[in-house]
């Protein structure tokens, strides 16, 4: 009985004591952010980063990103290209999102991490717990979504929802997936401010209504948009809560 109490106490001290980088990117281009995404979760898979990265980056200009597995024959090609809008693949799933107005975040865990054990669902499920206790601490009061059938025929990430994702009154406000390189973990997730991604519905040729009725943004939550160091701020102590993350500066061992 003492051997299991020992035992028991150096694992919940390792948990206690579980060292986290944060990453906190100014505005970039589409192209440049899923790379500095897709080499973190690399140089990770490598064991060249030791510990695991939580990073929230901006784009600097309007930006679509579709799902690895998504077609572009889903947009209006054209349309995007009259008004400049870049096309950019992420090295994740899911589907199309338009960047404007709204906050990207990526979980970056090694192949050693505790997380990197568990399966899809369940890393989705202890990340997103840590994203949930973070938006509590803005008082709101976000909830589980169980999932729908036949999302991946949505053309639009926040028109359908899959298990554990982030949802106010029953409405999407975070859209996430992910991604496993050789144990390593790559989770990405777009958090809305405001309602400017509904302009995608425009160069999806489908309806508004199909994304407003399925989701919404912290500005309708809330009534205001929180600064973006506020929004942080209240992730990371999510983090430091639920996932015991001790967050430490950025360096890579190489």
């Amino acid at each position: 009985l003492i051997t299991r109490v020992l035992t028991l106490v150096t694992i919940l001290e390792s948990i206690s004591q579980d060292r986290w980088y944060m990453l906190s990117d100014p505005g970039n281009t589409g192209v440049y952010n899923m790379e500095r995404d897709r080499i973190l979760l690399e140089k990770s898979s490598q064991r060249r980063i030791k510990y695991p990265i939580l990073r929230f980056y901006t784009f600097s200009e309007p930006t679509i990103t579709i799902g690895h597995h998504q077609k572009t024959g889903t947009l209006d090609i054209e349309k995007c290209n009259s008004e400049g809008l870049p096309i950019v693949v992420r090295p994740t799933g899911g589907r199309a999102i338009l960047h404007s107005q709204e906050i990207t975040y990526s979980v970056i865990i090694p192949p050693d991490h505790r997380l990197a054990k568990l399966s899809i669902g369940q890393s989705y499920f202890e990340i997103s717990m840590g994203l949930i206790k973070g938006f509590r601490h803005l008082k709101m009061d976000p909830k589980f979504l169980q999932g729908e059938k036949g999302y991946i025929r949505n053309p639009s990430c926040f028109s359908s929802s899959s298990s554990f994702e982030i949802a106010h009154d029953g409405k999407k406000f975070v859209g996430s997936a992910q991604k496993r390189l050789n144990g390593a973990i790559l989770q990405q997730g777009s958090i809305l401010l405001n309602n400017d991604y509904l302009r995608l519905a425009h160069f999806l040729n489908i309806p508004v209504d199909m994304i407003s009725e399925k989701s919404t943004s912290i500005s309708n939550i809330l009534g205001y948009t929180p600064p973006r160091f506020t929004l942080e701020y209240s992730i990371k102590h999510g983090f430091e809560n639920i996932l015991h993350a001790a967050f430490i500066p950025f360096s890579i061992e190489t």
